[in-house]
């Protein structure tokens, strides 16, 4: 059965960790809005979807049902994807990269992470440095 949006809405907001009020803060809303959203009785507008959006909110989740892989899976991954987006240059982010395939290594990660340092690079080198684009038109 399809979820509505105000499931995908409250799968978020759980997602994150949030309560209800913590949540409407963030999209510059009352709690009794929020409440709403989720049960369907009303629909936010884009205002509200662009605040959520920037607390790792999967926007594209809450309109189609369809995950966005490179959505933030709790609020530490956010926080490093936030760190690594601030990275000056390739070379940096190449190296924020090898020190967490060092981290994944030292806790014994069923991950080759031979393999995921190397997808990395490659990735990196086929669109000329840039680890935000994909492969994808």
């Amino acid at each position: 059965m399809m979820q509505t949006f105000g499931e995908r809405l409250r799968l978020e907001r759980e997602r994150l960790k949030l309560n209800q009020t913590q949540f409407a803060e963030a999209g510059g809303v009352k709690k009794n809005a929020q409440i709403r959203y989720e049960g369907n009785q009303r629909l936010p507008d884009a205002g509200y979807l662009q605040m959520v959006a920037s607390i790792g909110v999967d926007v594209l989740f809450l309109i189609t049902g369809q995950r966005n892989e490179n959505t933030a899976s709790s609020p530490i991954e956010l926080s490093y994807l936030r760190i690594c987006r601030a990275l000056p240059n390739n070379d940096a982010r190449m190296a924020g990269n090898a020190a967490l395939v060092g981290v994944l290594s030292s806790y014994g990660s069923q991950l080759n992470t031979m393999q995921a340092s190397n997808d990395y690079g490659k990735h990196a080198a086929q669109n000329g440095g840039d680890y935000g684009k994909t492969d994808e038109p």
